[in-house]
């Protein structure tokens, strides 16, 4: 091999050494952020989760996490050690909870998602089976000063276009109320405050059917634990 070709290869291992290993833009760079971008999302999604089980009054452990986070019972637990390490979780027994600065933390992350819900609801033509997967990401990318400018544009809505009540911008929320539709007994009347929107295949089939906040329903009976319904009218 001529010494030409020996430099020229020495340079292309030169330069491919200095794309793997330079700091801030290098491979290794570009994969540890890629890695802790996925942390993040994760841990947030489990301050979320967590948020939900207290704000509903239902116990939180490993295995529940795991199955909202859709991974390992390895991982969540170290997702769960890490959260815990920063003082945003404790544990008492076998049940996880928030502590003041998780809980938080978790209303911001939740004050992101449905602020762009609504924004998506109010301002795009974004399909409404798109909102909630939209929402989803950008709850881990927008800022808490864009989407303070984003809640002020469009009148700094209290609900989000499914029902749920959006965290104030200072943590407050409403306390949790409802019942579930398989509550109801036959001849009662209610009015639709929520329609859930996770997983997304049931959120199809509730919006197929016509349903959203506000509706007023009159039961019509109950069968085997399903619900026939009648629409009375919007309230």
């Amino acid at each position: 091999m001529s010494p030409a070709n020996l430099i020229l290869i020495g340079l292309l291992v030169l330069a491919l050494l200095v794309w793997i290993f330079w700091p801030q833009k290098g491979l290794l760079s570009m994969l540890e952020r890629m890695r802790m971008n996925s942390l993040k999302v994760q841990m947030e999604d489990a301050l979320k989760f967590l948020f939900d089980c207290e704000y509903k009054d239902v116990n939180c452990n490993l295995h529940s996490i795991a199955g909202n986070l859709h991974i390992s019972s390895n991982k969540t637990a170290a997702i769960l050690d890490r959260l815990q390490d920063l003082g945003l979780a404790e544990s008492k027994g076998d049940t996880f909870l928030l502590t003041d600065a998780g809980r938080s933390y978790a209303l911001r992350v939740i004050r992101v998602h449905r602020i762009w819900e609504r924004y998506l609801a109010d301002e795009t033509s974004v399909d409404q089976k798109d909102w909630h997967g939209v929402a989803d990401k950008k709850e881990h990318q927008l800022s808490i000063e864009a989407v303070e400018a984003i809640a002020n544009k469009i009148g700094n809505p209290v609900y989000d276009p499914h029902g749920d009540p959006i965290p104030s911008a200072s943590g407050d929320m409403p306390q949790h109320t409802g019942v579930n539709l398989t509550g109801l007994n036959e001849g009662d009347i209610g009015i639709i405050v929520h329609i859930e929107d996770e997983p997304g295949y049931i959120y199809q089939q509730l919006s197929a059917l016509g349903l959203y906040p506000g509706m007023q329903v009159y039961i019509l009976d109950v069968t085997e634990g399903r619900s026939h319904l009648l629409q009375k009218e919007r309230s």
